[in-house]
């Protein structure tokens, strides 16, 4: 049986895209998803498109935008259907 990727080559992985740090998310596809985390100082200065880290015993890389980010990003921030009802409503008035 294989090992996952070490927490610490993710971390390097991470710091090389300008992250501080990572927060595990879910599990997604055979990949274990993490957010990336900017320091304290860095914080809202991220430029670029949203992304996700994946890891999984063979490689580390980001998701592919769009369809990667947004299938995961479903996963782990659901909309409410509401939320869905009241931008409708929004947008008529």
């Amino acid at each position: 049986m294989k090992k996952k990727m070490e927490l610490s080559r993710i971390k390097e992985f991470a710091t090389e895209w300008g992250f501080a740090d990572v927060k595990f998310l879910v599990q997604w596809r055979g990949y274990d998803v993490y957010d990336g985390i900017l320091a304290p100082e860095k914080e809202g200065c991220y430029i670029g498109l949203p992304r996700f880290i994946l890891s999984n015993d063979q490689e580390i890389r980001m998701t592919e935008f769009p369809n990667e980010y947004k299938e995961i990003a479903d996963i782990v921030y659901p909309r409410e259907e509401d939320d869905e009802e009241e931008d409708e409503y929004r947008l008529e008035t």
